[in-house]
Order: structure tokens, then C-alpha cells, then sequence
């Protein structure tokens, strides 16, 4: 996995707002029913093909660029870091997390490593390299991609994930960005569980197999 790339023009909600696929995608990667996330998306998807897209670009500089006070800074450090700023401490931590990984951020990412679309892309790399690994019988790569996933996730998204979605609800009364933060609160919070379950299943111990207290001989059943 050396050499790849994090590429915001592949992440969801990070490409352009009228690209009304990247909805599609989110749900093909819902693997278990979650009624919150599913009608925050159908909510999103309604109000994407509706609200004219002036009326979401601006509220989004509003909530997430500025010019002036950022009302929901899409950046981890803000949250994590001591001195709340901008590329602190932890967003070093989170670009050395992607390289260890075998990432490179893509020359052309105007955005820190910590902004939450990208923490978001790095989070479905690791489930699909997951996946991948369990599909090809390679049961210790697909767990060693679980535990970074959990270690990602307690260490850095987990903690501020929430915050950051209570100050866009707080701060705005636009339907799609309330269904998005919505959505994206109860995804991380459904990712966090998941991961822990299938980690505790995997370090559970195997139970021997036990055999048949009854033995049937072949010529028995003849």
C-alpha cells in the first residue's frame, strides 16, 4: 500500500456540493441498518437536489472558511491541542499516522491533515484495506487494519468528532448541514463500536472443537 495517496477530490463531501453521487457512496458502505444515519442521509440527499447551490456554498465558508470567526473549524488540533490552533501538535501526530500507513497527502490538498474530511477519507482506506485483507484469507492484516482504525479513532477523531458537529448544529439553521453533522455523528459513533466489537472478537480465544459424544461408523449408516 506504499505510495497511495489521500486525495480530497475523493472524499466525500469534499468534492463539489452539486455531485449529488457522493451520497451513493456513503450508503454502499453502510454494512449493518442504522436508522439515524440513513434519514440524515435521505434528508441530505433531499435538500442537495433542492437548496440552490449559492445558498450551500456560502453557508459552508460560513461555518467552515471564514473570512472571519471559523463558527465550526473542520480541523482537529482546534480541539485537541492546548493552544486550539490551526497545524498544532496533534496534526503532526495524525501525518505520521498516514505515512506509517504507507500515505502520502496528494500535492494538490489545500487543507492540514487533520481537516475532517480527510481524517474521514484515511478512515475508509483502512476499512476497505480491512475488507480486502479478510476477503483474501489474510485474517492477521485484516485485524492489524482494525487496530489502527481504533487507534485512530480513540486517539484522534473520536475526541473531537462530536464537538465539532454540536457547534454546526448550534450555529446553523440550514437542513442539509444539520443532517450532515447529524450523519456524521452517528457514523463515527457506529464506526467506534464496530470496530471494538470485531476487535474483541478476533482477541477472543478459539474453542476447540469438541467432538460428538455419539460415534457413527460408515458401515452403520450403509
Amino acid at each position: 500500500m506504499r505510495g497511495k495517496n489521500l486525495d480530497r477530490s475523493k472524499i466525500p463531501f469534499g468534492g463539489t456540493l452539486e455531485n449529488i453521487s457522493i451520497l451513493d457512496g456513503l450508503e454502499t458502505s453502510i454494512t449493518t441498518p442504522n436508522i439515524e444515519i440513513l434519514e440524515s442521509m435521505s434528508r441530505m440527499r433531499e435538500k442537495l437536489g433542492a437548496a440552490p447551490l449559492e445558498e450551500l456554498l456560502v453557508e459552508y465558508a460560513r461555518l467552515f472558511v471564514g473570512p472571519f470567526e471559523l463558527v465550526a473549524p473542520p480541523y482537529g488540533s482546534v480541539y485537541l491541542d492546548p493552544n486550539r490552533v490551526v497545524m498544532g501538535a496533534s496534526t503532526m501526530k495524525v501525518l505520521r499516522t498516514y505515512r506509517e500507513a504507507g500515505l502520502n497527502l496528494s500535492d494538490d490538498l489545500q487543507e492540514p491533515p487533520d481537516h475532517i474530511a480527510v481524517e474521514l477519507e484515511f478512515m475508509r482506506f483502512l476499512v476497505s484495506c480491512s475488507a480486502g485483507a479478510g476477503a483474501e484469507g489474510n485474517r492477521e492484516g485484516a485485524i492489524q487494519y482494525l487496530r489502527v482504525q481504533g487507534e485512530f479513532l480513540s486517539q484522534f477523531l473520536s475526541p473531537w468528532i462530536s464537538p465539532f458537529c454540536k457547534r454546526i448544529l448550534l450555529s446553523s439553521e440550514n437542513a442539509f448541514y444539520r443532517a450532515l453533522a447529524k450523519c456524521v455523528s452517528a457514523f463515527a459513533l457506529k464506526d467506534a463500536k464496530d470496530v471494538n466489537s470485531a476487535l474483541n472478537r478476533a482477541s477472543a480465544p478459539t474453542r476447540p472443537r469438541q467432538q460428538s459424544p455419539i460415534s457413527i461408523k460408515k458401515h452403520e449408516c450403509d
